[in-house]
């Protein structure tokens, strides 16, 4: 059946971050190990994968699925290490999103600081004069 599929696809995954909380939107549906093997990313409170979201591509089975010959891996028109594959993407997207809160965490900081300091250094010239 994979000799009539192409070699790569393009599967349309994103992340979101919301303090502590992040959602990972799968367009299809995973195993539930794909789910609990992201989950496993350190630095969140809190990883909802989002199963069916950007779309709908099919079943993503893990490797031991196709073994065995459900269902669900017989009807996915994915190579054996899908999972390994969404997972290791899912994981290097959460990162992209940890470090770029960090910085624009610090960029706020330092500019609502500054402002701070403007307003009092303002007021405090204007009550001198």
């Amino acid at each position: 059946k994979m000799e009539n599929y192409p070699k790569h696809c393009e599967l349309n995954m994103s992340a979101l971050r919301i303090g502590g909380v992040a959602f990972v939107s799968i367009p299809g549906e995973p195993f539930t190990d794909i789910g609990v093997k992201i989950k496993e990313t350190e630095g969140f409170d809190l990883i909802l994968p989002c199963a069916i979201t950007n779309g709908y591509e099919g079943y993503f089975p893990m490797r031991s699925a196709f073994d065995e010959g459900g269902y669900e891996a017989r009807t996915s028109p994915y190579k054996a290490d899908i999972a390994d594959d969404m997972v290791s993407f899912a994981k290097d997207l959460l990162g992209k999103l940890s470090n770029v809160y960090v910085i624009l965490m610090l960029i706020t900081t330092i500019i609502l600081g500054g402002l701070g300091f403007a307003d009092d250094y303002i007021k405090t010239i204007q009550q001198t004069n």
